[in-house]
C-alpha cells in the first residue's frame, strides 16, 4: 500500500503585479452553486466535462435516503449516478458519522463532499472527480492555494487518492487510508503566481488498491497574498564608495486581513534610503521602499530586501544586484620579467589605464621607480576610454629587483599602481 505523500511548494519566480480591481478571494465551499456549472471560475467536472446538477441525488438508494441532498453528477439512476459533488446539508452530515478521534460529526454543514468514480459504479473512462478554477481576467496575482482533504465516511476498506495542480503540473498529492477524518485531514499550503486563464485543479480517485470509490471530504481556497513590485532591482555599475540613486519597492496588501509588518532589511552593499511602510498595512494599501546600492568591493555583487511580516508568505522578498567598479584601473596589478644580465634591457611588458567613469580622465601623469622605465605609450594627459603603457626591465644589479608602474590622474582612486619583479644576472 501506498504511503502518503503531501508537497508543500512556495512559488515566488516573477513577481510584479499590479491589480486593476480589489482583489478576490476564492472559496470552493464559500463560491458554492446549486445552480451553475460552470460556477464563475469553478467548474465541477468528471474528467473536463461540467456535470449536470442532480436535485435529489441519493446515490441509487445507497446514500442519503431522505436527505434531499443535491450534487452535481452524472444521473442519480441506474449505475451512472458518480461522481457525486455536494455541499453536504445537515441531514448528509449526520449520515456521514462521527469522528473517532474527537466524537463530533466527520463532516459539517456547508463541507465539500465528494463520491469518486468506482469500477462498480459511474464511469471511470470518463475521467476523474476534479474541481477545476480557472482565474478570472484582471485578478492576476500571487496567491495561497490552500486546503485539507479527508475521508468524509470512515471506510478503512476504501482508500482513496488525490491531487492538487497547478497548469496541469502536480504540487501537491496524497492517500488517503479510508480512516483519514476529518480532525486528521491531509493539509496542503502552495503559493503560487497566476494569471488570467490559469487553472487549479484539485483532482480525487479511487486508489489502485480500492474496490472502490468513496465519499472524500475536501476545503480549498484561493487567497491573493501581500505583492512585491518590481520583482527585482538591478542598479548596475556603481563606483566603489559611493551610493546610487535610490530605487522604490512597492508593498501592496492585497490579503483579506491588515497586514502586520516586523522588519524591513537589505542584505549585502544595499541600504534603505526612504520607507513609508509602518508596523501595519491596511487591505488594498500600499506603502513603498527605496533602496541605494552603496559597493564596498568590485565585481558583482548581490543583496535582497527582506520583508518579514504576517502574510502566509513570510518572509517575502525582492532580490538586489549591482555591480562595483574602480572610475580608473591598471592592468595587470603586477608583473615579473624574467631574469636579465645586468645592464641589458628587456622587452616591454604592456599595461591598460582604463577610464570607467563617463567623464574624461584628466592630469594623466605615469612614472616607474626602480630598475624599470617606459618605453612606449599611447597616453596622453587626458582620456576618455583606454590606453597601453609599455614598460621595460634593465637590472642595474644582481639579485631581485621591485619596483612601481604608477599612474596619476583626476580619478579618485588616484593614483593607480602595478607592482613590478625582476632578477638581474
Amino acid at each position: 500500500m501506498r504511503l502518503p505523500k503531501l508537497v508543500a511548494a512556495t512559488l515566488l519566480l516573477g513577481v510584479s503585479i499590479s491589480w486593476a480591481a480589489s482583489p478576490q478571494v476564492f472559496s470552493l465551499s464559500g463560491n458554492w452553486s446549486n445552480e451553475n456549472n460552470p460556477n464563475g471560475p469553478w467548474s465541477y467536472n468528471q474528467g473536463s466535462t461540467p456535470l449536470p446538477l442532480v436535485p435529489d441525488w441519493t446515490g441509487n438508494g445507497s446514500a442519503f435516503v431522505g436527505c434531499n441532498q443535491p450534487a452535481w453528477a452524472p444521473s442519480n439512476n441506474g449505475g451512472d449516478f458518480l461522481p457525486a459533488f455536494m455541499k453536504a446539508n445537515s441531514c448528509t452530515a449526520k449520515d456521514l458519522g462521527t469522528d473517532p478521534h474527537n466524537g463530533r460529526p466527520n463532516a459539517r454543514p456547508g463541507d465539500i463532499v465528494v463520491h469518486t468514480v468506482d469500477s462498480a459504479n459511474g464511469s471511470p473512462a470518463n475521467g476523474v472527480a476534479n474541481f477545476l478554477f480557472t482565474l478570472p481576467a484582471g485578478d492576476d496575482g500571487e496567491y495561497e492555494i490552500s486546503g485539507f482533504v479527508w475521508d468524509a465516511w470512515i471506510d478503512t476498506g476504501r482508500p482513496q487518492d488525490w491531487e492538487l495542480l497547478v497548469n496541469g503540473v502536480e504540487q501537491a498529492s496524497g492517500f488517503l487510508s479510508g480512516g483519514v477524518s476529518r480532525s486528521q485531514a491531509q493539509t496542503f499550503k502552495i503559493f503560487a503566481t497566476l494569471a488570467a486563464g490559469d487553472t487549479v485543479d484539485l483532482e480525487l480517485f479511487e486508489d489502485s488498491t480500492s474496490p472502490f470509490g468513496f465519499f472524500v471530504g475536501v476545503n480549498l481556497s484561493i487567497t491573493p497574498i501581500p505583492a512585491l513590485s518590481p520583482a527585482s532591482l538591478s542598479f548596475g555599475n556603481q563606483l566603489v564608495d559611493t551610493t546610487s540613486a535610490a530605487k522604490t519597492v512597492t508593498l501592496v496588501n492585497n490579503g483579506s486581513a491588515t497586514l502586520d509588518i516586523s522588519d524591513i532589511a537589505p542584505s549585502g552593499d544595499f541600504t534603505i534610503a526612504e520607507n513609508t511602510c509602518g508596523a501595519t498595512l491596511a487591505v488594498g494599501k500600499k506603502c513603498k521602499v527605496s533602496v541605494a546600492f552603496a559597493p564596498t568591493s568590485l565585481g558583482p555583487l548581490t543583496g535582497a530586501l527582506v520583508f518579514t511580516d504576517s502574510a502566509a508568505s513570510n518572509p517575502q522578498m525582492v532580490p538586489l544586484s549591482g555591480k562595483g567598479f574602480l572610475p580608473a584601473t591598471l592592468t595587470p596589478s603586477s608583473a615579473t620579467y624574467a631574469k636579465r644580465a645586468v645592464g641589458t634591457t628587456s622587452p616591454a611588458k604592456t599595461f591598460t589605464l582604463i577610464n570607467n567613469q563617463t567623464e574624461t580622465l584628466t592630469g594623466i601623469v605615469i612614472t616607474t621607480s626602480g630598475d624599470f622605465a617606459v618605453s612606449a605609450t599611447t597616453c596622453t594627459t587626458s582620456l576618455d576610454k583606454k590606453c597601453t603603457i609599455s614598460v621595460t626591465f634593465t637590472p642595474t644589479e644582481t639579485g631581485t629587483r621591485t619596483g612601481q608602474l604608477s599612474v596619476s590622474d583626476s580619478a579618485s582612486n588616484s593614483p593607480q599602481t602595478s607592482t613590478l619583479t625582476g632578477t638581474g644576472k
